[in-house]
Formats: structure tokens, sequence, C-alpha cells
């Protein structure tokens, strides 16, 4: 059966969007990993840093509100740090529902258990007792509990910042991953294209060219029609010995119309 020049230049582009179909199917999916990993990092780790920082700027505000009520500004005090409890708390909450790591849980009871003890300290009068304007009990009795505090925030946030560092670099080295797939099918392609140029030359070009000169030969001395397709067949060996039909008919013509004569 006569292979068609047509179906190898079909299979040829074929192969090349098979090709380019799989390296970007490969892409893809390791882009959509890469996608839900970058998404969890978020969920898991950023949240709760984010609610750590929160957590923290609370516990500021709390230190200056008691301050506050310590000279005897109540009012103000007071209001201080009832908002920045507020924050804490709601802040507290996120973090409590978003435990992902190891010990993660047993760092937030940390967190709870030291606000907790700090809490009590200041919930309890200061205006109009011993304590108001009192530095020394501030500093023996307030400030250690507050410092507390703060350390136990400092290691949950540290813990996650920690594992989003770690996660970061096997993103980075999916990223990687994902990168790969197409720089190996461009090369493919580039490598397949140059194949397919020799294949269009030995298959299209070639004969073609020597058709041309075969056709130009016996124009020039009307003789005989000499055009190899050996190494051909497809269409090309159709048009041969289409011609070569047409030739002999013509000859055959000439040579009734001599005998005639």
């Amino acid at each position: 059966m006569i292979s068609k020049l047509r179906h190898k230049i079909f299979i040829g582009i074929l192969l090349l969007a098979v090709l380019l179909a799989a390296s970007g199917t490969i892409v893809l999916h390791q882009f959509l990993l890469l996608n839900r990993s970058v998404t969890a990092l978020i969920e898991d780790n950023y949240k709760t840093i984010q609610a750590c920082q929160n957590m923290l700027e609370a516990l500021e505000r709390e230190d200056s509100g008691i301050l506050l009520l310590s000279l005897g500004n109540w009012e103000k005090g007071r209001y201080i740090i009832d908002a920045a409890d507020s924050v804490f708390e709601a802040s507290m909450a996120v973090a409590a529902g978003n435990v992902t790591e190891l010990h993660e849980d047993e760092r937030v009871a940390a967190v709870r258990a030291a606000y907790n003890e700090y809490k009590t300290k200041w919930q309890k009068p200061i205006v109009d007792t011993d304590k108001e304007g009192n530095l020394n009990w501030y500093v023996t009795d307030i400030n250690p509990d507050f410092l507390h505090a703060k350390e136990a925030v400092y290691a949950l946030m540290k813990l996650n910042q920690n594992s989003m560092y770690d996660e970061a670099s096997v993103l980075k080295e999916r990223s990687y991953r994902a990168i790969m797939p197409g720089i190996v099918a461009i090369v493919a392609v580039i490598v397949f294209a140059f194949l397919f140029n020799y294949f269009l030359r030995q298959s299209l070009m070639a004969p073609l060219y020597e058709l041309i000169a075969a056709t130009e030969k016996y124009r020039a001395n009307m003789s005989s029609f000499s055009f190899s397709t050996k190494k051909t067949d497809d269409e090309f060996r159709e048009l041969e010995q289409g011609i070569q039909k047409v030739i002999s008919k013509v000859h055959k013509f000439y040579d009734q119309k001599a005998k005639v004569n």
C-alpha cells in the first residue's frame, strides 16, 4: 500500500502535538500541586503567625493600660485593656483553631496558661489601692507575667515561622520540578523540528527537485524521462508513473504518425 505523503506529514505534526500536550499536562499538574501547597502554607502557618503578631500587639497595649491604671487613670486605662483583651482573645481563637504542626497544641496551651495568669493580675482593682503608683508592684508582680506571656506567644510564632521556612524550601524545589518539563519540552520540540525538517527535505523537497530536473531534461532532448522514485513510496511514485504513461502515449502517437507518413 502506498504511504501517502500527507499521512507522513500528519503523523509528524501529531507527534509534535502529543509531545506538547504531554509536557503541558505535566507542567499544569506540577503548578496545581504548587498552588495547593501555597494555599496550605497560607492557611496553616501565615494565619497563625498573623494571629501571634496581633496577640503581641494586644499584650503591649494591655501593658500600657496597666501603667495608666497604676497612675490613677481608671477610665482610659480600662478602655485600652478591655479593647486589647478582645483582640487577644480573638487572635487566640484563630491560633487554637489552626493547629497543624507537631507540638503546636502544646504551644497554644502554653500561651493560654501564661495569658490567664497575666490576666488575673490586671483584672483585680488597681486604682485607689496600694498598687496605684506602686512601681515596685509593677516590676515584681506584673512585668514578669507580661514577659512570660510574650515569650509563650513568640514560641508559638517561631514554630510556625520555622515550618513556613521549611515549606518554602520544599515549594522552591517543586517550582524547579514544575519548570523542568517545560524546558525538556522546548528542547524536545527543537530536536523534533530539526528531525521533521530533515524528513521533509528527504521525503518532499528532494524528490520534487529531482522531478523538476527530470522534466527540464526531457523537455530539452525529448528522448527519455528518467526520475528515480526508489526512495519514495508515496504520491511522487504515483506522479512518476503517471508521467511515464503520458510520455509513453505521446511516443506511441508520434511513432504511429511517422508510420502513416
